[in-house]
């Protein structure tokens, strides 16, 4: 009584398919022209500032600032310091304490420019690797 049941079971499964992600779009669309010509790549820095090396950055602030402007004459910027997320706590602690040190640094030298206080955003970035001491400027 069991074999016809099972015999049944197995004719019925037989033409099932497994239903997935091919189920419903068999063919996956193109992106449209549009999206293709709008990337979403990481944003560049306008400027990197390395601090330890004992370089004077005020003059390529001061360039990248006008380069900016003369693109943009509203441009805001935004200063970010970067962080070890894979670091100890006490790592991270203290390259927060000294990138947010840095980044206010950077952010009056935008302002010592003339650049708008509103224009100006103080930030940090997360990296998974063991990232230099380093600020980013960046163009919004």
């Amino acid at each position: 009584m069991l074999r016809p049941f099972l015999l049944a079971l197995l004719l019925a499964l037989g033409g099932c398919t497994l239903i997935d992600q091919r189920t419903f779009e068999r063919t996956p669309q193109a992106p449209s022209a549009d999206a293709a010509n709008q990337a979403a790549l990481p944003a560049q820095a306008l400027l990197t500032i390395r601090f330890g090396d004992g370089e004077d950055w005020h003059p390529a602030l001061q360039q990248a600032v006008e380069a900016a402007q003369g693109r943009k004459p509203d441009v805001a910027f935004e200063v970010a310091a970067t962080v070890a997320i894979g670091a100890t706590p006490a790592k991270q602690d203290r390259m927060l304490r000294q990138g947010a040190a840095d980044a206010t640094e950077i952010a009056n030298g935008l302002l010592a420019l003339g650049v708008a206080p509103d224009k100006v955003h103080v930030a940090v970035r997360g990296d998974a690797g063991d990232p230099p001491r380093e600020v980013k400027v960046y163009v919004k």
